[in-house]
């Protein structure tokens, strides 16, 4: 009985810690960035200790897996022996581990569970990040538990910065004069936090809330709505305005017109209320603060990739000094720094498996499929997500997108015979 109550609380507990680990190292500032071998230590740990209880690796994923790998090894050579650039290992394990872990957590997760537990863990992360957003921006207080500042020497110049964080929020750096004015969450900035807060709000708006009451669905999504709001992000609040979009094409039975315009307005004037007071206007008009840089980092970044438009310069190689002679530090265009990786064609090909993925996920086809596609390219232009995990899973199937016969790839005959027991 005992035996039996642990693996139920296990069932329980394991997928959930694996979702939100799989969020956290996709660019969590105190885990992905600044404690990258324990945080992805601990995901492969979390990967093994799932594949012992479930024990089923599906034969399209491994297939996917090994092609990744071997590409992104294969580019890497060429980019150390062909460039002469040096080998980034520590990218290069921690996207082995990455995939690694997509492969096993998507083998044995269906999307709807996945889903679920992204949308429970990012309201919970969004709660708090709230809280300490008024703490810090509206109260002045910036002792919160666990707060510490972590001195980055630069790589480009001499001389260092200092960030300002807690694990489970980043107040600012010195560069800003102090903390943020926006809600950065746990990730390394406001814009990325914007990112996961609203694949939260398009997973809900697909569906993933139904089984819950009308009211409760309303209270998560409306949450999620005033962590995008606290971010003041340009790339949050079009992609937020989108989202409500998506939601009324995707689902028109949902909706009367007069619900639609409320909604639609009540939106559009939350959006321009927060933008008029926070700058955003600004960096949209006079191209200022960060479009003005995200613009300098794809000009200059697309004249380097298109010095190798078939190849690339390598996956997992160093490019910044390149970048540097074009005053570019850290390429903020995930889409062009791709590119400059692996070359255009293999880019496209990413793209279209990245349309293949969206569309399968959020079950999504016409103007709404549209809707979510320019949403991920709005958020893959603006930063470097490309091969963080959750941006990464859209390549590999979920276990219930395919037919078992002729997929499964491993399952022992130990956990046959424990399901048949059982």
């Amino acid at each position: 009985m005992r035996h039996k109550t642990e693996g139920l609380r296990m069932k329980e507990w394991l997928p959930f810690l694996f979702v939100a680990w799989i969020i956290i190292c996709s660019g969590s500032q105190h885990f992905r960035i600044y404690n990258s071998f324990f945080t992805n230590m601990f995901l492969l740990a979390l990967a093994i200790l799932y594949y012992l209880k479930k024990r089923v690796i599906m034969r399209a994923n491994f297939i996917t897996f090994l092609i990744i790998l071997l590409y992104g090894g294969i580019s890497t050579v060429y980019g150390v022996c062909i460039h002469g650039l040096r080998f980034n290992r520590n990218s290069f394990i921690i996207f082995c581990i990455s995939c690694f872990a997509l492969l096993i957590l998507q083998s044995n997760m269906t999307k709807s569970d996945f889903k679920k537990k992204y949308i429970f863990f990012m309201t919970f992360e969004t709660i708090i990040s709230l809280v300490c957003f008024i703490l810090v921006v509206y109260l002045d207080y910036s002792n919160l538990p666990g707060y510490y500042e972590r001195i980055v020497p630069y790589t480009h110049q001499p001389g260092h910065n200092i960030v300002y964080l807690t694990p489970y929020y980043t107040m600012g750096w010195f560069s800003l004069n102090g903390f943020f004015k926006r809600n950065a969450g746990m990730f390394w900035e406001p814009g990325a936090h914007a990112v996961y807060i609203i694949i939260a709000i398009l997973f809900a708006f697909s569906g993933a809330l139904d089984g819950l009451k009308p009211k409760v669905r309303m209270l998560i999504v409306g949450i999620l709505f005033l962590g995008v709001l606290s971010t003041k992000s340009t790339t949050g609040y079009m992609a937020l305005a989108l989202s409500f979009i998506f939601q009324i094409l995707h689902s028109p039975q949902k909706w009367n017109t007069r619900k639609n315009l409320i909604i639609i307005m009540g939106v559009i004037w939350g959006i321009i209320f927060v933008a008029l007071f926070s700058g955003v206007f600004d960096k949209l008009i006079y191209r200022s603060g960060s479009f003005g840089t995200r613009m300098n980092d794809t000009v200059s970044g697309l004249s380097v990739a298109f010095q190798n438009v078939f190849l690339g310069k390598g996956m997992f190689v160093a490019v910044s000094e390149e970048l540097q002679k074009l005053n570019v530090i850290y390429i903020s265009n995930g889409l062009v720094s791709l590119m400059i990786g692996i070359g255009v064609p293999m880019t496209v090909v990413y793209l279209a498996l990245l349309h293949t993925g969206i569309k399968r996920l959020f079950q999504a086809s016409g103007v709404a499929l549209c809707c979510v596609e320019l949403i991920f390219l709005l958020f893959m232009c603006s930063e470097s997500l490309c091969t963080y995990p959750i941006f990464l899973s859209l390549l590999f199937l979920w276990r219930n997108e395919s037919n078992e016969t002729g997929l499964l790839l491993v399952k022992s005959r130990l956990y046959q015979q424990h399901r048949g027991m059982s």
